[in-house]
């Protein structure tokens, strides 16, 4: 087999393998934001993968950072683990387990927002560093009033949405008063 032919079938193999996990990639967004009205330690953030691949999130890097009522104040945590295709990853605090009888995929502090605060699906770093690959709420915004503004309540994406979004968008998400027993992660 001549060089220029070995060479042509490796760089044909890794644009192939490239293309699945942006594939996969692309389908992972945010699928639901909680503040359940009757217990502030139950609220969690969900996320989806409509991909046709597995997630591998120690293949790729992806922050969820959360931004404090549109002040310099951030969180982020780094997604550890996988997320198969069609399936939901759950990010949720100490007290989970506890409320909802199963643990979240992975616990964090960070889901500590009381309904006006952005929460950011960052790839390939965290909010300084990473790029916008989903959003819920707005940057630099303080979301009280807001059309996304969730407090007290669950945002759920809409069915049939398959990819993520730079940019909120109120037509994708329905956001509805809940407690906990309304929560669905």
């Amino acid at each position: 087999m001549k060089k220029k032919e070995i060479f042509t079938r490796l760089f044909v193999g890794a644009v192939m393998i490239l293309s699945i996990s942006a594939q996969a990639q692309d389908g992972l967004f945010i699928s639901e934001v909680t503040d359940p009205a009757d217990d502030y330690t139950g609220r969690f953030v969900e996320f989806y993968n409509s991909g046709p691949e597995t997630v591998d999130f120690n293949a790729v890097t992806f922050y969820l950072s959360r931004q404090s009522n549109g002040s310099t104040s951030w969180g982020d945590v780094k997604l550890a683990g996988t997320l198969a295709s069609g399936e939901t990853f759950v990010l949720g605090g100490s007290s989970f387990e506890t409320i909802y009888g199963f643990p979240p995929d992975q616990v964090t502090g960070i889901i500590t927002g009381n309904g006006n605060d952005a929460y950011v699906l960052f790839k390939d770093g965290d909010h300084t560093t990473g790029t916008i690959h989903d959003i819920y709420g707005a940057i630099n915004t303080d979301g009280t009033d807001s059309l996304w503004e969730y407090t007290d309540s669950r945002a759920v994406r809409v069915e049939g949405i398959t990819v993520s979004r730079t940019i909120w968008n109120a037509a994708e998400w329905v956001i509805v008063p809940a407690n906990v027993l309304d929560t669905d992660p």
